[in-house]
């Protein structure tokens, strides 16, 4: 933690003294400032075909934010912004370590690592595949540096592949801006950051660095297994270092976060040395071999790596020697464990303009994943604990007298997976106003098999400002490499013959402007085919039993969402989201099927004003054998910014303006009632342009 916070606070040191010698790059922020609404709907993203492309255009149903509004928000990570999008919601969890945020979207809750959503930074995937997910090693995504988060709702492997199951969150980053910041508030938090951009005549290069920490938000009455109603904390640090060099045919990025929790309830306990220690980094190199007017080619190579420690205080010694044989020796149960996920990558993506109406692209691609390091650490042989809770041992235990020690491994270390994928896709408009985009992808995994996924997408704009969408959609989730290899956990079995989960989804979409306005709606329907849930597995001759994942049958899932952009008057700036699910994929019901957000900006002069919130229904939690309904919430939050100069601004912002108390689901059989979110957070902060 300290070593991380050190070097990142460091760079941002040499950074701005290193700024003296460099000559800055005029900054865009005001010029995006004084953008009207109706300028901020013609913002194209890429995300929907992998070209540049206006939302109402795209064969997909698409959100977009840019960084300005985010800013305006006060939002600083991605995972608050979701709830913002229709369709998405996130919620704290303690299943994967001491807190992480799960993603879930259209009425079906994800597992902890979040696996049915993809996420990209500039295009590039940074899920794994151990979990699947991406948000476990890259907890709290910082908004800091980004130019626009465009976001997909709905399928997206006939693009991307595995994990475009429920949505798609593309991550575009700022490669242009000269700024820094400075936060200050509640609960001792503090976060810096700087990027920095410097112009060559070989190309641009830019650096972004960021650190956060602060000492945590109290949750009182929290349950603890061994001591009753306790109090607990949730203590964070972070960093951020991000390098960007974009030339005329090359571009590189380097990157790299980490993150830590301390202390916060994990595993039925409270204790001082819980902690989860995540990272996340990556290299990515992009070099177009052909580009022109009608054709350009790419090739992608990129490495990632997502590594997990967690250290979790299990069972007092007095409660865990009454488990053991006579005999044993009396410790304390804590348990650490250390996960490296290893995958790189080659792609080669081509698009071929055959006409001003027809667009198609294609392209291949290789990933290789590897599970480098799965340790166990305890003060027992982990393997010979597994034995007696299985029943196949009756003797003490080894104990490595007051040591906690790598002795085991709970997934098999060297372990990996291939994967070839082709992908084709072709956009043409046979008639004016109207444009068809026809596509499909194949997958081939070297432990499960193939899967092809399809999709088509009508787009219809031969109304005055209306625009009119009829999408179908095929996607997968691979099964995790935990789900089908992980080992010598007392509470999981693997499964290696589970297969992919599938989806096909239809849409049917209405985008109205009324300049400088927009609204649009979309209703859509889902069938989720091979769901993997886990099952209770009795074991044979004990009263013990563990978790297996099997596939489950199908599931459906339906619901309209709707969303509107609003600016009435200049000053003004405003936008609403609603999401109604009529049907989620649960009994009992595990994510709020009802979701309202809303903001607004008001801005005069030098002062800009932000108020924004988010709704989520009740959900129910049968964690304890007994359904338990948690109570809706709506969270406020504010932002007051004035602009000191052209180049400096200050700000105060309030999260949770309302200070209220809430909690989201927990799978805990000791958390039936929720984990508590964060209260009010009240901060101030300066940020100017270099």
């Amino acid at each position: 933690m300290t070593r991380c916070k050190a070097k990142v606070s460091k760079v941002l040191l040499l950074l701005l003294s290193h700024y003296m010698s460099v000559n800055a790059c005029a900054s865009d922020y005001d010029s995006l400032m004084d953008m009207s609404l109706e300028e901020l709907l013609g913002i194209n993203v890429s995300i929907a075909s992998k070209f540049d492309e206006n939302v109402a255009d795209a064969p997909s149903t698409v959100t977009v934010f840019t960084g300005v509004q985010i800013r305006q928000m006060g939002i600083g990570t991605v995972e608050e912004l979701l709830n913002y999008v229709p369709g998405f919601q996130t919620a704290r969890t303690e299943e994967l370590g001491p807190v992480t945020n799960v993603v879930s979207s259209r009425g079906r809750r994800s597992l902890a690592s979040s696996p049915d959503i993809l996420f990209l930074v500039d295009g590039v995937r940074i899920n794994d595949s151990w979990y699947g997910g991406a948000v476990y090693a890259n907890f709290n995504i910082t908004t800091r540096n980004v130019k626009q988060v465009e976001v997909i709702r709905g399928p997206g492997s006939a693009l991307y592949g595995s994990n475009a199951f429920m949505g798609v969150v593309n991550i575009v980053t700022d490669k242009d801006g000269n700024s820094a910041g400075i936060r200050v508030g509640e609960i001792d938090l503090r976060e810096s950051y700087a990027t920095l951009t410097k112009k060559t005549e070989i190309g641009t290069f830019n650096v972004f660095a960021r650190s956060y920490e602060d000492t945590g938000d109290h949750s009182r009455d929290f349950p603890d297994s061994w001591n009753g109603p306790t109090e607990t904390i949730d203590p964070t640090t972070g960093g951020d270092l991000q390098f960007n060099f974009t030339g005329e045919k090359l571009s590189t990025s380097i990157r790299h976060t980490r993150r830590e929790v301390e202390h916060f309830w994990s595993e039925g306990a409270f204790g001082d040395t819980n902690d989860a220690e995540t990272s996340s980094f990556s290299v990515n190199v992009n070099y177009s071999f052909v580009e022109n007017k009608d054709l350009t080619a790419k090739i992608d190579v990129g490495y990632l790596e997502n590594s997990a420690d967690y250290f979790i205080f299990g069972i007092p010694a007095e409660v865990f020697v009454l488990t053991l044989p006579v005999g044993s020796a009396v410790a304390d149960y804590q348990i650490g464990t250390r996960l490296v996920n290893l995958e790189s990558h080659v792609s080669f993506d081509f698009s071929y303009r055959l006409s001003e109406v027809h667009d198609v692209i294609f392209g291949a691609g290789y990933l290789r994943a590897k599970i480098d390091e799965t340790d166990v650490r305890t003060p027992y042989d982990n393997d010979e604990l597994v034995a007696i809770f299985e029943g196949t041992r009756t003797t003490p235990p080894t104990y490595f007298n007051g040591e906690i020690i790598d002795n085991t491994h709970f997934g098999e270390e060297g372990k990996t997976r291939h994967v070839r994928s082709l992908y084709l896709q072709d956009k043409y408009s046979a008639i004016d106003d109207l444009s068809v985009t026809v596509g499909v992808r194949y997958d081939e995994y070297s432990d499960f098999g193939s899967t092809v996924n399809p999709r088509v997408g009508l787009v219809y704009k031969g109304l005055s400002d209306t625009t009119l969408k009829w999408l179908y959609g095929e996607a997968f989730r691979a099964p995790t490499m935990y789900e089908t290899g992980s080992m010598n956990i007392p509470t999981f079995i693997a499964n290696d013959n589970l297969t992919p989960e599938e989806l096909k989804t239809m849409e049917f979409g209405l985008i109205h402007d009324f300049q400088p306005s927009r609204i649009s709606v979309t209703y859509y329907y889902t069938e989720v085919d091979n769901v993997i849930r886990n099952k209770v597995e009795p074991l044979v001759g004990t009263d013990s039993s563990k978790l297996t994942p099997i596939n489950k049958g199908k599931k459906s899932l339906s619901g309209i969402e709707a969303e509107g952009q609003f600016s009435p008057w200049k000053w003004l700036q405003s936008g609403i989201t609603f999401t109604k699910s009529f049907k989620t994929e649960g009994d009992p019901q595990e994510v709020a099927d009802t979701l309202y957000s809303a903001y607004a900006n008001f801005s005069s002069g030098k002062l800009n004003f932000n108020i924004s919130g988010y709704y989520h229904s009740e959900v129910e939690s049968a964690a304890s054998g007994t359904t338990v309904t948690l109570k809706p919430f709506t969270i406020v939050n504010s932002k007051l910014a004035y602009d000191i100069s052209g180049d400096v601004r200050c700000s105060i912002t309030i999260n949770n303006l309302l200070n209220k108390e809430y909690r989201t689901l927990s799978s805990s059989l000791q958390l039936s009632e929720g984990i508590p979110g964060r209260g009010r957070l009240v901060s101030a902060g300066i940020e100017f342009d270099l």
